[in-house]
């Protein structure tokens, strides 16, 4: 017995754990309500589903018309996803209500405490009233808890219930019209609607509430596992992102020094030609203007000695066909002439210098400066 009741308040416990949106069914489908309004000689029956308001009939005036009353009554039940609740509205002077404090410790199972104490709080014994309560106020300080307890005489409801029992149900609350005075009836419904009510289902459903519990614990613990990942990811992620910069300003590097050692291998390097011109140059020459590009060489300058010049460029592996690309003029007054040259760089294709291959473009000598080259 002591198992039984404490699976039952355990299992309470658990359903109030339960989000009030889900168990007013806003992901369910609505729940209608069939209201009973108690007139003079009979009952008046409404349903209320998914805001709308049906008037099926009345109760306890004859039993013709309570049959077509209960047709009626189960013909529009039967349309509904949900079964129905039913309420009976009872006028404000029925329900009696008023503010009870006990200790805090009695949270834990108050409807016994309740019924224990029904003597002393009302005129009324517990079984000559229907009653409910609800928690207004908690004080841990004083270790109280304050309810709500709302009262209604079985004498005056009972005589109510003998319509109804005519369509099988009793009502799951007593309500004033406004809805203020709640008297929830049979309080192990929910209990036995939800299977609670045999200790064997109970166990089965709080064992499938504890695998629910360990899957949401799984999926907690991944969900702080991929916090601390995104964590660390952010921590990371300058590092990474400087090294990535990085490497693209090695590739580049890359990619420039493969570009210049390209034009090195095809025109030539510019420190290795202006080597090989110095060391051509005798001290009675020396340019004034100089220029590479695209692998030809121009130059302009003084020299005393240009027709040596071009011999000695010819003879160097790295210049291949200088020739005078202006006529060269002598200078008044003085020993030297100014020319202007151009040189190709690198050996003819198809052939090595120094293997006897005829040059081309082989300037005429003249240092009068009235011939071309």
């Amino acid at each position: 017995m002591t198992l039984r009741l404490f699976l039952l308040w355990w299992g309470r416990q658990l359903f109030s754990l339960i989000p009030q949106r889900l168990r007013e069914g806003r992901f369910m489908p609505a729940r209608p309500v069939l209201f009973a309004l108690p007139q003079e000689t009979h009952l008046d029956l409404t349903l209320s589903f998914r805001d709308r308001t049906t008037a099926l009939g009345r109760l306890g005036l004859s039993d013709h018309e309570d049959s077509e009353t209960r047709s009626r009554c189960q013909s529009a039940l039967k349309k509904t996803s949900r079964p129905a609740r039913l309420i009976l509205v009872l006028p404000d002077t029925q329900i009696m209500q008023r503010s009870v404090t006990l200790p805090l410790a009695a949270e834990n199972d108050l409807r016994t405490v309740l019924g224990f104490e029904m003597d002393r709080l009302t005129p009324f014994p517990a079984e000559t009233l229907f009653w409910g309560h609800a928690v207004t106020q908690r004080d841990p300080a004083q270790r109280t808890v304050k309810l709500s307890l709302s009262l209604a005489r079985r004498a005056v409801v009972e005589p109510l219930l003998a319509p109804l029992s005519a369509l099988g149900r009793t009502p799951d609350t007593l309500e004033n019209a406004s809805g203020t005075k709640r008297i929830a009836l049979s309080p192990r419904r929910g209990a036995q609607r939800f299977g609670l009510s045999d200790p064997r289902r109970l166990a089965g459903a709080s064992a499938a509430l504890m695998v629910v519990a360990l899957i949401g614990l799984a999926f907690w613990q991944q969900s702080l596992r991929l916090g601390r990942l995104e964590t660390e990811i952010a921590t990371l992620r300058p590092d990474a992102l400087q090294a990535s910069a990085l490497r693209h300003q090695i590739e580049d590097h890359r990619a420039e020094a493969g570009i210049v050692q390209g034009a090195h291998k095809r025109w030539g390097d510019p420190l290795e030609i202006l080597s090989a011109l110095t060391d051509a140059l005798s001290d009675r020459t020396y340019l004034t203007d100089l220029s590479l590009r695209q692998g030809q060489l121009l130059i302009s300058g003084q020299s005393i000695e240009p027709t040596a010049l071009i011999q000695t460029l010819s003879r160097m592996p790295l210049f291949r066909n200088p020739a005078f690309i202006a006529p060269v003029t002598h200078l008044t007054g003085q020993s030297a002439s100014q020319f202007s040259l151009r040189i190709d760089i690198g050996a003819a294709k198809g052939s090595t210098p120094g293997n006897g291959a005829p040059r081309s473009d082989t300037p005429r000598n003249d240092t009068s400066g009235g011939d071309t080259p």
